[in-house]
């Protein structure tokens, strides 16, 4: 298994972008489907997230459109086959709404 990690940019009410990377490598995770993600509010109000749309616009670079409120505390999570995505959702870089 390949751990894997995420940055995140364009962060705003009605989404983010999401570069995944291997930790170890550094190489693109690519391939990844709407499916393979999982969104959660951590904080004001805990409880999942609708993801309406991810499109990946690069080699492991995501365009995730999801709406949420300024100031939630988001926490993105994936899932595929080779991949460990535990840094991704350990908590160590939540994506905060502004």
């Amino acid at each position: 298994m390949l751990d894997a990690d995420a940055v995140y940019s364009s962060i705003s009410a009605s989404g983010f972008t999401a570069t995944i990377k291997t930790s170890a490598y550094g190489t693109a995770v690519e391939g990844l489907l709407l499916a393979d993600f999982s969104l959660a509010e951590i904080s004001p109000t805990p409880g999942s997230v609708t993801i309406s749309s991810v499109t990946e616009t690069s080699a492991g670079v995501y365009d995730i459109v999801a709406s949420s409120t300024s100031g939630d505390v988001l926490r993105l999570s994936a899932s595929k086959d080779r991949f460990d995505f535990a840094e991704m959702s350990d908590g160590t870089n939540d994506i905060t709404i502004p």
